[in-house]
């Protein structure tokens, strides 16, 4: 099976702790900044078919700039993934209207992650093939 490259930001060092240690089949992942500049060098040098946000307690000031950004990822054909407890999954979809692709709510094992992304992925790949 072939590698999903993913790009990994966010508050949440439990989610990134636990898909670097169980997720590395499926995933080549780096983890980038909050800092906007940084986050586009990364995926213009990174090319990640994924950028996945760990939420953890985010400002909502913090949420509303990937509203920006999206702009880049949709251009790119980068599928976004939301991870977090439901709460700030939640007002992340109210600050940043239509910036997630997919919404992970915790509690979530890796391995249920895993395969929701990869159900994901084949099915825009599916959309895609004539």
């Amino acid at each position: 099976m072939n590698k999903y490259k993913a790009l990994i930001t966010g508050k949440n060092d439990a989610i990134i702790d636990d898909l670097f240690l169980s997720a590395k089949d499926l995933f080549e992942m780096i983890t980038v900044s909050h800092r906007m500049e940084d986050r586009l060098n990364h995926i213009k040098l990174f090319t990640p078919q994924l950028f996945i946000i760990c939420l953890n307690d985010g400002k909502p000031e913090e949420m509303t700039g990937y509203v920006e950004l999206k702009k880049t990822l949709a251009s790119e054909g980068i599928i976004t993934v939301v991870i977090g407890r439901e709460e700030d999954c939640d007002m992340f979809q109210k600050k940043a209207v239509q910036v997630a692709d997919l919404v992970l709510v915790r509690p979530i094992t890796v391995e249920k992650i895993k395969e929701v992304i990869i159900d994901y992925i084949e099915q825009i790949e599916a959309q895609n093939t004539p």
